[in-house]
């Protein structure tokens, strides 16, 4: 019997009627009695609705106005998304998520720079914000939008924000992140726990101000956060002082625009395990490149339960007896292992499968797979991954590349769980064919 689908609950069933209603009715109005729609709306929508309720139903109204204009040719006709945004804006609003608009494609210049104006507008009235998305698809001329000018605002008018989302807009600089931080003359962003920065145009020097800036940060959506780490701790050094971060989470794989050519720079080596033991005492997760003799200096940090390892600093390498040392002695303490290398073996898939006992999530990335091992009911038994719910498995570079891997690698991998959720199998198996699958499957609970 197949997997019954949960039908909608009341509410969302409710919520969906709302949004609905009070977009047709928008959209009726539009040619009529706009403004004055907009402003009744405005006036009373936050005493007929709470703000938990009303945000929801706000970013479904974007939503599907954006599916509307994005399915229609004649989009023209259609009044446009910023619009509608002007006009369902309120001041109570908690959560301003924008993020859907990145998938309208291409849109006209003035539609940004109407954006760019409620944005400066209507960021002012809204104090209570704890949550601002607004990342975009990182190519011109699409919505949503964000600027150091918009960072200005937010910084001075939401001092309850607490998740910042401004992600692949590349006019946001550290000029913008530095209004973010609490000063003398300027209120800030002093709750703010999340911040999404990926591909804009900021460095490590304007990261390395905000985590020192803003204390409070868990998360930190910057794949350049260890260099940023080395300076903050070099300046830490320098002026005797203690720093201590709140940081949860810490991605050093790099920036793509420039990754090539400072690789090298990357490197988890003994300067950045010292960095994080100095200045994050609650890390839990950890994504970073070595070669396999990096891998036993993360012995020193014991905190990290979700760890991403990637073996390439110029050119790829692969999992080696410093990696398996530290799988045998810290293994126990993961719930999440990715591994991205040259060469992965099925030594060193034992190794994992019978020292991480508490592994959730397996994402293996590789360029090859070798076999160099037979499994045995014996080693089946020794498998310890019973609460894997994630399995990700990724072999080759090259599109056309072949493989060869038995059933069996894999049916060792899966049958000890129960909470099986996820199977991605990323190859060109030379042996795959109906019965293969059909034995997996049932090889495993």
């Amino acid at each position: 019997m197949g997997i019954k689908k949960i039908p909608p609950s009341l509410y969302k069933l409710s919520l969906h009627s709302v949004s609905k209603m009070l977009l047709l009715q928008w959209e009726h109005t539009y040619n009529h009695s706009y403004v004055q729609y907009s402003k009744e709306l405005k006036e009373k929508i936050g005493i007929i609705i709470p703000s938990t309720i009303y945000e929801q139903i706000f970013e479904h109204m974007i939503d599907s106005h954006a599916r509307v204009i994005q399915s229609n040719v004649l989009s023209d006709c259609i009044p446009s998304i910023t619009c509608l945004i002007n006009s369902i804006i309120v001041p109570n609003l908690r959560k301003l998520n924008l993020n859907c608009l990145r998938h309208m494609g291409t849109v006209k210049d003035e539609e940004i720079r109407y954006l760019e104006n409620i944005l400066l507008t209507e960021l002012p009235t809204l104090n209570n914000l704890v949550e601002i998305s607004l990342q975009t698809s990182g190519t011109d001329f699409t919505l949503p939008t964000c600027s150091d000018e918009i960072l200005e605002k937010i910084g001075s008018s939401c001092p309850r924000l607490k998740t910042l989302d401004i992600s692949y807009n590349h006019t946001v600089t550290d000029k913008g992140l530095e209004l973010l931080v609490p000063s003398d003359g300027q209120e800030g962003c002093p709750e703010l726990t999340k911040v999404s920065l990926f591909e804009c145009s900021i460095t490590v020097e304007g990261v390395a101000m905000l985590l020192q800036g803003l204390p409070r940060l868990k998360f930190l959506g910057f794949r350049e956060t260890g260099q940023s780490l080395l300076l903050l701790n070099r300046q830490a050094s320098s002026s005797n002082s203690n720093i201590t971060l709140e940081l949860a989470h810490l991605n050093n794989l790099g920036i793509i625009s420039r990754t090539c050519k400072d690789i090298h720079k990357l490197k988890c080596d003994d300067r950045m395990v010292n960095a994080i033991r100095n200045h994050c005492p609650k890390l839990n997760g950890l994504k970073v490149r070595v070669n396999d003799s990096e891998v036993k200096l993360l012995l020193s940090i014991n905190t990290v339960s979700i760890l991403e390892l990637v073996y390439n600093l110029g050119s790829p390498s692969s999992p080696g007896s410093n990696t398996i040392q530290y799988l045998q002695l810290c293994g126990p303490q993961f719930v999440s292992l990715s591994f991205v290398c040259d060469i992965f073996t099925i030594q060193f898939l034992k190794v994992v499968c019978e020292n991480c006992n508490n592994l959730k999530r397996l994402w293996i990335r590789s360029n090859r797979f070798i076999c160099d091992q037979d499994l045995s009911n014996s080693d089946r038994e020794k498998c310890t991954l019973a609460n894997l719910e994630v399995f990700f498995l990724r072999i080759g570079h090259l599109d056309l590349q072949t493989c060869r891997i038995p059933r069996n690698v894999l049916s060792y991998v899966l049958h000890k769980s129960n909470v099986l959720q996820d199977i991605m199998l990323a190859m060109k198996n030379v042996l795959f064919c109906d019965s293969y699958v059909q034995e997996l499957f049932a090889s495993i609970q």
